[in-house]
């Protein structure tokens, strides 16, 4: 090889730096010692039209999970780090930017690169207890070594013997999975809104009937409009939830 990169297209999940600097300020909380936050790059095929499925052979209805990165609290050195001392924007920033990547990293079943329109980053709102995540996954491995052994000493040599032997080389991917399900604190509860086209079309007056209302509900500054292209997530703090908000 020679001594200078390929020039590949890089695709940039940030659009706009000013934007994630106000979602870490209002959003995103300190970390306890065992807490950790997770970021995830996915693929949502429903995205996709039914022709544009079938051209780039992105037929499953299922989003695909590409990557994951993890952000962590800085390495105490002394008790006042651990209650001083916190996650920063930079780190978070730093985070998000991981999740950049060569476009032909990811293709599609036919070759050619993903659509853009398909990508999206899924950040985990409320971190994840890594003392859960640790017992979560420690016990399933345990589950799968005996299953094995059990396999082995029945002489029972299929290929599905032998995946099941290379998801102990998957440990990485079983923690971050562990994330997702094993939570630690909770500050937001988090609602998906979609909204038909008549909403759409009138967009001011029901946006304005809906802050209105959540605001009667919990309160300026305990809940987060976030717009998406099918219509809002809405953030509540869940402090601010005295009965079922649903």
């Amino acid at each position: 090889m020679g001594n200078q990169f390929n020039t590949h297209v890089i695709q940039n999940v940030i659009a706009d730096k000013d934007e994630l600097k106000w979602y870490f300020d209002h959003c995103v909380f300190p970390l306890a010692a065992w807490e950790s936050y997770s970021a995830v790059l996915v693929s949502r095929h429903k995205k996709l039209s039914d022709e544009e499925k079938q051209k780039t052979g992105l037929t499953r209805a299922e989003a695909e999970f590409l990557k994951t990165e993890v952000l962590r609290c800085p390495k105490f050195k002394s008790v006042y780090d651990a209650e001083n001392k916190n996650i920063t924007f930079e780190q978070f920033y730093k985070m998000i930017c991981r999740l950049n990547f060569d476009k032909e990293a990811y293709l599609t079943p036919m070759g050619g690169p993903l659509p853009s329109k398909t990508l999206s980053v899924l950040f985990y709102v409320n971190p994840c207890d890594d003392i859960k995540v640790w017992d979560y996954v420690n016990s399933t491995i345990q589950e799968k070594r005996t299953a094995l052994i059990k396999a082995s000493l029945n002489g029972k040599k299929s290929v599905d013997y032998l995946q099941d032997v290379q998801t102990f080389g998957n440990v990485d991917n079983a923690i971050k999975h562990a994330k997702a399900l094993n939570k630690g604190s909770t500050y937001w509860m988090d609602f998906d809104i979609d909204v038909p086209d008549w909403w759409k079309n009138n967009g001011s007056k029901y946006f304005n009937d809906m802050k209105n209302a959540l605001t009667d509900a919990f309160g300026l500054g305990n809940y987060v409009i976030i717009q998406t292209s099918g219509g809002y997530h809405v953030l509540v703090r869940t402090k601010s939830v005295h009965s079922n908000p649903r």
